[in-house]
């Protein structure tokens, strides 16, 4: 299967993107992007494909994606009913050059950088 480049829009000056998607089905095709993805899934359930692990997916689990990871939601199609997720988007130089080597993060910035976690 064929990763997507994928590219988020989003305005010149801002470090930070929100973003909510609420359909019947996420965007399901297997995609990467430089950002790194914290996602909340309000609500719905599916199946998510991210490297090489596949893992379920349902209401109210957080998702955290790493930079460059491919990955693709593919949501429950045997319901009718909207999903709802709300993501940001970052890239490691968001917050500035040395904002995840403080000493302050020390302990987490190993899970946002080069990591994915579900």
């Amino acid at each position: 299967m064929k990763v997507l480049p994928f590219k988020i829009p989003k305005p010149e000056n801002n470090s930070l993107i929100y973003q909510e998607d609420i359909e019947v089905v996420f965007y399901d095709k297997l995609h990467q992007h430089d950002e790194i993805q914290i996602s909340l899934i309000e609500k719905g359930k599916g199946t998510l494909l991210i490297g090489d692990s596949i893992y379920s997916y349902s209401d109210n689990d957080i998702i955290v994606i790493g930079s460059n990871l491919s990955h693709a939601f593919k949501s429950d199609k045997n319901t009718h009913e909207t999903s709802k997720m709300m993501s940001l988007f970052f890239t490691e130089s968001s917050f500035g050059d040395s904002f995840f080597k403080l000493k302050e993060l020390s302990e987490v910035s190993h899970f946002f950088l080069n990591r994915y976690k579900v």
